[in-house]
């Protein structure tokens, strides 16, 4: 962590190629520390825990600033090259802190992790457009961590996801309006609604004209789909009630538009009567009620003056409509009509077109309006405000007065001071209230009501008493509870009768009855809407109201309840709120009190006092996102984002947009991407910057335009492991491409000239080998021929050619940067031809088994070339020598390595690769004392010793016929003595007991090998006779030691396995060339050889019991049985027994 804590501040200020290096080795560590540290960390409250967890928050806040960093500069201040710069280390370190997250922090701990850095880079994260489609998983990830972490931010996240996916809905839906043929209307209505919540982001109005005529065609057919147009009038009633006015008024001016086509005169001409069924749409009581409740009383005239225009056209187009329409229209308009009156006047064209709704336009009784609605209207327009509207209302009401059925037997005689009077009648002072007492406890008895109301209705009793018990049912009824009882008795009947009797010519007499009578009816009608409902459809009803309030006019009482009943009965349509909207379910069993939309109430004269509904219209839709959301600049970036993709359908068509600007002039300026949002799509999406840079390369003019191709190349090739999709990612389908091998062309094939080309064939190189690194087990086989055969060309003057430098190009004769050079391009290339032999194991076919056998065989001559020794140790560069043996590691592991070259035999190459490694081996490894004073590192040794194994086996493939063996043998100069003695294959023995234990397992299979034939092992046997125990006795020892590992114990049985075939002698023999073991006795000073030496041997080391207790260790601790794991296994068992 400490590591981690340094280094990051490199990310922060270092360049390109350091901030990609540096990112690199924190992968490595990262791998680490998710070893090292367990989740439970975050939940552990030990000093070293909490030390810990304090480490960790700082490297999170660390990367967190890190990444706000690079955000921050990518501006349009900064010069191209570093916007590109700063992009690539931001989705770099981006995807490496999430990464980092999902080791370390498990989502549902998150929450413990407070750094205000890290949480608002993980929030400008999750509205990184370009990010989230490029890294869809990771941003996921992201969008966890956050809303754990930040619910504030999560939230904004989620409303600009969906107002995302609501662009996107639009750009679908104006993309399937414009189809030709057939339209799935029902999908397209679904995608309207969708697109609907992000209209106030985008205001691309051609959508809700493309709405406006959906609703307006769905409607037109009379057998249409009911539930489409349920839908598309939602919709409808959505545009007409939004709460943003400019798209209010669009909404209102298509609709007016749709009218205007439908109605206009320039469709007499037109032999198509249906044509006006486009306004369909329009005639329905809700999308009236729309219209009249809130579009006329808006406070902008854009609305108001549109909606009128609407209403204007509709009233006045009888002409223009079939009868079927205009019937439909008068249909939808009757339950408005409360509200629309309000409008009423005797000056502006739709306040006269209102009033004419409740003229009678003939004697016979006709009018727009039936006769019940047309009585109601006129009725209606007595409680406005406007003195000259209720005097045309005072004209409308004679002739119902007049017309009525047995007027001449009622009163008041309709003489001109009667009329005159009418005008003012409901404009009465002061306001009712209607509330009844719910919370009254009752303690009348139905009985005692049951008295009262039989004293009401019997006609034997006098009416002084009869009024005294409709007084006290007056009294009674202020409780609702006891409404029901006088109901089901028919009180309600029997007070329209005494309202009837008092009416009549000779019904002067009943007018004391008619106060208790009209409150007992107001406070039954103003607590059951069912009744209210019932008395208001009945015209004679409203006319005996009228009547009574015209006789008793002068009695203030009288006048008030008849004001209060007709209002209540005039405006009960418009007061039922669920009629006006779909969403309002009351559960409540208790009855809604009396309440009329604020446009009722503002523009009436009313004689109750009651609460108004309707201060916005129930349609109205809540705006996603408020005008501070979208002033945040990553939250309109990302809308833009999204409105641009979803338009273009997707990031290719955007970024393959030639002219951009032209093509986005139709959009709003805040739609419109600039040059740096179009290049961080062109960064972010990495097919496109693969594809770019890799033109660049092509295209390059300098070194300094390829290193910086080369250096993005390898943040996509980063990214991709990052983003845990190295063969399935991008770079993995560009390796697909033939693209990439155009761009890596000449440097495959044409040798630097220069140091400055030796430094760029460096970083090509490098980079190569990290893509085939992370796509070898998805490289195709034509690419991997391809590479093989550019590498094949040219010989000499190829790549493999520069691992071996001329005699001028010695390291003495170079200055220190181009040694460095030299050295770094030696690396790279060694790294190269390793994974291409990793690589060309998976080549089957012909050619590629022998592009592959070719490739393999020219590298190991050219290893073979630059493993130049001499004496000295000092002389040796150990980097490159370590290097080349690894390289050389490769090329032998293969059987078959030495057999395809065309000028040198195989045995000629073994022999000379056995001639360099035996001489590296005496120089570093005998010559020094073996593993205890050699000053090299353990790899020269390791490699060596692997290398002479895999050419043990190779010789023994390639050399059957001649004796290879003695080739293995080490001559030993002794300086002291100088007497030359041969060392043979004693220098095998000090590698068996090596410090490493790959080098022993290794050693001892080189071993096996030679042993394999009788004399290797002869050879061996006689190498090792100076060896306390000789070569029995070790491989003996090193089997049965019971703290070596097992794979050196297995190489030293297979030694001895192969000195147990050559048949041993069963007595001393002098003659035989193979003596087998050789035993001394130190208490008979006699020695034995052959069988008996043997068995005396195995005695000594106590070789059965080693073996029988190693056989039941095998057994017990790695081949346990399932001896259960079957019936018959059981029966079996059950049987036998175990022994």
């Amino acid at each position: 962590l400490s590591v981690f804590e340094f280094i990051l501040s490199f990310v922060f200020v270092g360049s390109r190629r350091v901030t990609m290096e540096v990112l690199e080795l924190l992968i490595e560590d990262m791998s680490l520390i998710g070893d090292a540290i367990s989740e439970n960390v975050w939940e552990d409250d030990s000093l070293f825990a909490l030390e810990l967890k304090d480490k960790l928050l700082l490297v999170l806040g660390l990367l967190g600033e890190t990444i706000l960093y690079h955000k921050s500069n990518i501006s349009a201040e900064q010069p191209k090259v570093m916007l590109v710069h700063h992009r690539m280390a931001f989705i770099s370190i981006s995807l490496f802190t999430v990464r980092l997250l999902q080791i370390l922090l498990p989502v549902e701990k998150a929450s413990k992790v407070t750094q205000k850095s890290l949480l608002n880079a993980l929030f400008l994260l999750s509205l990184d457009m370009s990010f989230s489609l490029e890294y869809p998983s990771i941003h996921e990830s992201v969008a966890a961590y956050l809303e754990q972490m930040s619910t504030e931010n999560y939230s904004i996240y989620k409303q600009v996801s969906e107002a995302a996916y609501s662009v996107e809905c639009t750009c679908s839906f104006m993309v399937e309006v414009r189809k030709e043929g057939d339209k799935n209307l029902s999908e397209l209505l679904e995608l309207a609604d969708q697109a609907l919540s992000s209209l106030p982001f985008h205001l691309h109005f051609p959508l809700l004209q493309e709405c406006i005529h959906i609703c307006s065609n769905v409607w037109k057919s009379a057998e249409a789909n009911s539930l489409l147009q349920a839908e598309s009038q939602k919709l409808l009633l959505h545009l007409l009630s939004h709460p943003l006015l400019n798209i209010k008024a669009e909404a209102y001016h298509c609709c007016l538009e749709v009218v205007k086509d439908c109605l206009g005169v320039h469709n007499i001409a037109k032999p198509m009567p249906s044509i006006c069924q486009g306004v369909h749409f329009l005639l329905h009581p809700k999308v009236l009620y729309e219209i009249c409740t809130f579009g006329l009383q808006e406070d902008k005239n854009e609305v108001s003056s549109t909606a009128k225009a609407i209403l204007i056209h509709l009233l006045q187009g009888k002409l223009m409509m079939e009868v079927l329409t205009w019937n439909k229209f008068v249909e939808a308009l009757c339950p408005v009509v409360p509200v629309l009156q309000g409008y009423a006047d005797t000056k502006d064209t739709l306040g006269k077109c209102i009033l004419s709704l409740s003229e009678t336009a003939s004697d016979k009784g006709e009018g727009i309006l039936p006769r019940a609605p047309r009585l109601q209207a006129a009725l209606r327009l007595l409680f406005s405000k406007k003195q000259l509207v209720r005097s045309v209302a005072a004209k409308h009401l004679a002739f119902h007065l007049l017309n009525e059925e047995g007027a001449n037997l009622k009163r008041p005689c309709l003489d001109g001071n009667v009329l005159s009077s009418i005008t003012n009648l409901f404009i009465i002072e002061g306001a009712m209230e209607l509330k009844l007492d719910d919370e009254m406890k009752s303690i009348i008895k139905v009985k005692t009501v049951e008295k009262l109301y039989d004293i009401l209705t019997s006609d034997a009793v006098d009416l002084v008493l009869r009024r005294s018990a409709a007084e006290q049912l007056v009294v009674i009824l202020e409780d609702p509870k006891m409404h029901d009882i006088v109901k089901k008795l028919g009180v309600i009947e029997k007070i329209l009768a005494y309202l009837n009797e008092c009416v009549h010519v000779d019904g002067k007499l009943m007018e004391s009855m008619v106060v208790p009578c009209l409150t007992l009816l107001r406070k039954i009608v103003c607590a059951d809407p069912a009744v209210r409902l019932s008395l208001a459809q009945q015209p004679s009803l409203l006319l005996l109201l009228f009547r009574v309030s015209l006789i008793l006019q002068s009695d203030r009482a009288v006048l008030t309840e008849t004001t209060v009943l007709l209002c209540l009965l005039l405006f009960d349509e418009v007061a039922r709120t669920e009629t006006w909207a779909d969403d309002i379910t009351s559960n409540n069993a208790e009855v809604p009190a009396f309440s009329l939309p604020v446009a009722v109430v503002r523009r009436y004269h009313l004689p109750v006092r009651i609460t108004a509904h309707h201060v916005v219209s129930p349609n109205t839709v809540v705006v996603p996102l408020s005008s501070e959301c979208l002033a945040m600049k990553p939250v309109s970036d990302m809308l833009k984002t999204a409105w641009n993709l979803s338009w273009y359908h997707g990031i290719e068509n955007l970024l393959q947009l030639i002219n951009y600007e032209k093509e986005a002039e139709i959009f709003l300026d805040s739609l419109k991407l600039s040059s740096e949002d179009i290049l961080i799509l062109k960064i972010t999406h990495t097919n496109y910057g693969l594809q770019d840079c890799l033109s660049l390369i092509i295209q390059a003019a300098s070194h300094r335009d390829v290193r910086t191709a080369l250096t993005r190349l390898s943040f996509y090739v980063l990214n991709d492991r990052l983003a845990l999709r190295c063969s399935s990612g991008p770079c993995g389908a560009t390796l697909k491409s033939f693209g990439w091998q155009k761009a890596m062309n000449r440097f495959l094939q044409v040798l630097p000239a220069s140091l400055e080309d030796e430094k760029l064939l460096v970083d090509v190189l490098r980079f190569l080998n990290k893509l085939l690194r992370e796509q070898k087990s998805n490289l195709e086989s034509v690419h991997l021929k391809w590479i093989l055969k550019s590498l094949l060309k040219n010989q000499p003057k190829s790549l493999m050619g520069l691992l071996v430098r001329p005699e001028s190009q010695v390291q003495d004769e170079m200055d220190e940067t181009q040694a460095a050079v030299r050295q770094r391009l030696d690396k790279e290339l060694i790294r190269l031809f390793n994974m291409l032999l990793v690589c060309s194991v998976s080549l089957t076919d012909r050619e590629g088994v022998e592009l592959s056998g070719s490739f393999r065989t020219e590298l190991a001559l050219k290893l073979l070339q630059c493993l130049r020794l001499t004496d000295a140790p000092h002389f040796y560069g150990l980097p490159s020598l370590e290097r080349t043996l690894q390289g050389m590691v490769h090329v032998t592991a293969l059987p078959g390595w030495s057999t395809y070259s065309a000028e040198v035999e195989p045995v000629t190459i073994c022999k000379k690769y056995l001639m360099g490694l035996l001489e590296v081996i005496s120089s570093f490894y005998v010559e020094w004392g073996g593993n205890a004073m050699s000053f090299m590192g353990k790899g020269v040794t390791k490699s060596t010793v692997l290398c002479l194994l895999h050419l043990s086996h190779e010789m023994m493939a390639q050399a059957k016929d001649m004796d290879w063996i003695s080739l293995w043998s080490l001559p030993y100069d002794n300086s002291e003595e100088q007497v030359p003695s041969h060392l043979g294959l004693a220098w095998l023995v000090p590698l068996w007991v090596d410090r490493d234990p790959e080098v022993r397992f290794t050693a001892l299979g080189i071993g096996s090998a030679l042993t394999s034939l009788e004399i290797g092992c002869i050879a061996l046997a006689e190498s090792c006779q100076n060896i306390s125990g000789g070569l029995w006795g070790t491989v003996i020892n090193i089997l049965l030691d019971q703290s070596e590992c097992s794979m050196v114990r297995r190489e030293a049985a297979f030694i001895l396995q192969n000195l147990l075939v050559i048949p041993i002698p069963t007595e001393d023999t002098k003659d035989c060339i193979w003596q087998g073991p050789c035993v001394h006795d130190e208490e008979s000073s006699l020695s034995q050889t052959g069988v008996p030496a043997l068995q005396s041997l195995l005695y000594h080391c106590q070789f059965y019991e080693h073996v029988n207790q190693m056989v039941k260790h095998c057994y017990l601790g790695c081949y346990m049985f399932d001896l259960s794991s079957s019936k018959e296994d059981k029966l079996n068992l059950e049987k036998g027994g175990i022994t």
